[in-house]
């Protein structure tokens, strides 16, 4: 399922995934203002003996993105080949060094310094048209929560 909408500033906004946008007990809000990306928490945890904690993923944190990609891929595909894992092993480290921040926004939610939540915003800036008269959109992709602290 794809649904495009555009936020106040003219973003075209294409959210892929919806299913499990409301993981970990929180509905995450985005929003691009003024060439930054933030986002605002809504409702509340309601595993209450949890210490969720919401954030942005920094470069500190690209060992456990890995490992909630894995999961994802594992979840979403049912499986994935030694093979494929090398692969993703491989490649993501210095994909995440290089587009985490600017091109990529990945929101997360941590359990102490464990990452147990994750939705990706992939920035993808293309020629301006007439509905992205500034050439922006964002893709939402790879939201995943582990199992135990789905709601």
């Amino acid at each position: 399922m794809k649904l495009y909408l555009r936020n106040d500033e003219g973003v075209a906004m294409k959210f892929v995934g919806i299913r499990r946008v409301e993981n970990a007990g929180q509905i995450l809000k985005w929003k691009y203002i003024k060439s930054k990306l933030e986002f605002s928490k809504l409702g509340y945890t309601r595993r209450t003996h949890m210490n969720i904690v919401f954030g942005q993923a920094d470069l500190s944190d690209i060992d456990e993105l890995i490992r909630m990609r894995i999961a994802y891929m594992i979840d979403d595909f049912g499986s994935i080949s030694d093979e494929e894992r090398e692969g993703i092993e491989k490649q993501l480290p210095d994909y995440f060094a290089r587009k985490l921040g600017t091109e990529l926004i990945a929101f997360v939610a941590k359990d102490g310094n464990r990452i147990v939540s994750v939705a990706y915003l992939h920035i993808i800036e293309m020629p301006a048209n007439s509905i992205l008269l500034n050439g922006l959109y964002g893709d939402v992709l790879s939201v995943y929560t582990e199992p135990e602290y789905r709601g």
